[in-house]
């Protein structure tokens, strides 16, 4: 017995590092032909920030952001943009010189470092093949390979996939034997998580009901660990917010809240403001009202998007409706802009999502179940930042391993009764949390 569950292992090892370097080999790949960085969207904003945090040692509105969008001066403290990635590119900076091959280099290998977490759960849950499988369909998932956010662009969700499924990894790890020390990498990995993208923030209080449930008689200690690091971590980042901008808050980017709300918004993040800019009439009615805009600070610019999302929402709720479901298609669906041409790379999510589905009715027993309900959590969680803006796979992407290894594990069980070396290479998760009392 014991050979064989040596050999078992030593296969689990060999193909998880295969799939490592395959993910490595492939994602280099596209750097070097993508080699130097033709920046797009967001990324030259955040090398703005890197540099002037390097220069000054602070975060400050860049140039580059117009105030009409967020408000405030150039020179002036913001909380507009999550503060982890231009720390994460002012570090490589000061380390390596002013190049932006060392930041990709690393965020290449931080993408593939999850199909370590993948294997690593489902080979602790009990599932070893799906963790495999999952490692695998990451390793060549389209959208962190070649798509616009891929793994070797400066966009903050290349950073907060990394932390997010750390976090659910070191989660599921305390799960099946809860210690004090796999709670703090749990509370430390999802609080820098949710300074890197802050719709995660949606993720914390579902986690701490989960440790609450399924924890046992020291749930309190658990509970109350994971809260003081989630406090310190993110509550750290928003009390530097209210001494340098005067508001206790993690982000001021409350435009999204308006642009997914207002009374031409389509769901998505497309229509009028993809091709008309700041001359859309969301955007018209909003100059009119506020010709003082560009003298507007960025809390006061911050709290009149919100303030103007709600009076949307509230003049038309039947429209408010119609978007709900809209954004609830978009979300869960590959046509991201209503059409399938240059957005039919999230196609593997949707399959994956059908089997993830299939995991919840077939999980062989309660542990396994709370499992499949503690990696449904990132996936809700962020759907319901969704319906409050609007919907986008490039903000799903961060969840998209835990539907991979959901799906995973639907497909394992479908196919169990076909596969004759499940029953030696998977262990019923079960087993392991309560020390295979019934083999006793």
């Amino acid at each position: 017995m014991k050979k064989e569950a040596g050999r078992d292992a030593r296969k689990f090892i060999l193909c998880l590092v295969l799939i490592f370097i395959g993910a490595l080999a492939i994602r280099g790949l596209v750097l070097w032909r993508s080699s130097p960085i033709s920046f797009r969207g967001d990324e030259l904003e955040y090398v703005s920030l890197a540099e002037t945090l390097l220069k000054e040692g602070r975060l400050v509105t860049t140039e580059r952001k117009a105030s009409v969008f967020q408000g405030g001066k150039p020179g002036e403290p913001t909380a507009y943009r999550s503060p982890v990635l231009p720390v994460f590119l002012a570090a490589h900076y000061k380390i390596f010189g002013h190049s932006h091959a060392f930041p990709r280099l690393t965020l290449i290998f931080l993408s593939s470092t999850i199909c370590i977490f993948l294997a690593v759960i489902g080979r602790c849950a009990g599932h070893s093949h799906a963790g495999l499988l999952a490692s695998a369909l990451w390793a060549v998932n389209p959208p962190s390979v070649v798509g616009d956010y891929s793994s070797d662009r400066l966009y903050s969700e290349n950073l907060g996939v990394f932390f997010l499924i750390g976090g659910f990894t070191a989660l599921t790890l305390f799960y099946l034997k809860p210690g004090l020390r796999r709670i703090t990498a749990a509370g430390l990995l999802l609080g820098i998580a949710v300074l890197s993208r802050g719709y995660l923030l949606f993720v914390l209080p579902v986690c701490a009901v989960f440790i609450y449930l399924f924890t046992g008689v020291k749930r309190w200690l658990y509970l109350s660990l994971f809260t003081l690091i989630i406090s310190l971590v993110v509550g750290g980042w928003a009390t530097r917010n209210y001494y340098v901008i005067g508001k206790l808050t993690l982000s001021t980017a409350t435009d999204h809240f308006y642009m997914g709300n207002n009374l031409w918004a389509r769901g998505s993040f497309n229509g009028d403001f993809i091709t008309l800019g700041y001359d859309a009439p969301q955007f018209k009615v909003i100059k009119d009202r506020y010709p003082n805009m560009n003298e507007m600070s960025e809390i006061e610019v911050s709290e009149m998007w919100s303030r103007e999302a709600v009076r949307s929402i509230t003049s038309d709720p039947m429209r408010f409706a119609w978007l709900l479901m809209r954004k609830s298609l978009v979300f869960w669906g590959p046509f991201q802009y209503w059409s399938y041409g240059s957005y039919k790379r999230p196609y593997l999510f949707s399959f994956m999502l059908i089997f993830a589905l299939f995991a919840i009715i077939r999980s062989r027993d309660r542990h396994t179940r709370r499992l499949v309900m503690l990696f449904w959590i990132p996936t809700i969680s962020v759907f319901g930042a969704a319906l409050l803006t609007y919907a986008s796979d490039r903000y799903r992407f961060v969840t998209e391993p835990c539907i991979f290894f959901l799906g995973a594990i639907g497909i394992i069980e479908a196919a169990g009764p076909f596969m004759k070396s499940r029953k030696n290479f998977d262990r019923p998760v079960g087993c392991q949390i309560e020390k295979c009392e019934t083999e006793k």
